[in-house]
C-alpha cells in the first residue's frame, strides 16, 4: 500500500464514503480519510489549514473563501448545477411564523458562508 493519504470533506453525512464503497472504488492502493463536516465552510476552513485535499461545497463558500488572505488556496475542478430552492427555514415549535414574512423584525441565525446568505 502507498504512504500517500487522500484527505476527503464531506458535508453532513457520510454519502460520499458509503457511495465509494457500494460503486467498489475503495479498494485504492492509497489510504482515503473521510472527514463529514457541517457545511462547506468549514471543509474550506480545513483545507486552508492543509488538514482537506478535496471538498465538495455549495457555491457559496467558494466565494468567501477565495477572499481569504491567501487566496483561499482553493481551485474548483467541477460544477454540478442544482436548484438554490433546496433552503430550510427552522423554526421553534409554537412559533407564530409561518412565512419568511413573517420574520420581519425578528432575529435570525445563519451560518456565515453558506446557502443560508440566500435568506440574509
Amino acid at each position: 500500500m502507498s504512504k500517500v493519504t487522500l484527505k476527503v470533506g464531506q458535508t453532513g453525512w457520510g454519502n460520499l464514503e458509503a457511495g465509494f464503497k457500494e460503486a467498489g472504488l475503495d479498494d485504492t492502493p492509497y489510504k482515503v480519510e473521510f472527514s463529514v463536516f457541517q457545511g462547506g465552510n468549514l471543509q474550506l476552513e480545513a483545507m486552508a489549514g492543509d488538514h482537506l485535499d478535496i471538498a465538495l461545497t455549495s457555491e457559496i463558500p467558494p466565494i468567501f473563501a477565495s477572499q481569504a488572505a491567501d487566496g483561499g488556496n482553493l481551485q474548483i475542478i467541477a460544477i454540478q448545477k442544482s436548484d438554490t430552492l433546496e433552503q430550510e427555514l427552522v423554526i421553534q415549535k409554537g412559533s407564530t411564523v409561518r412565512q419568511v414574512s413573517d420574520l420581519k423584525g425578528k432575529k435570525v441565525a445563519y451560518v456565515k458562508s453558506t446557502t443560508a446568505h440566500y435568506f440574509s
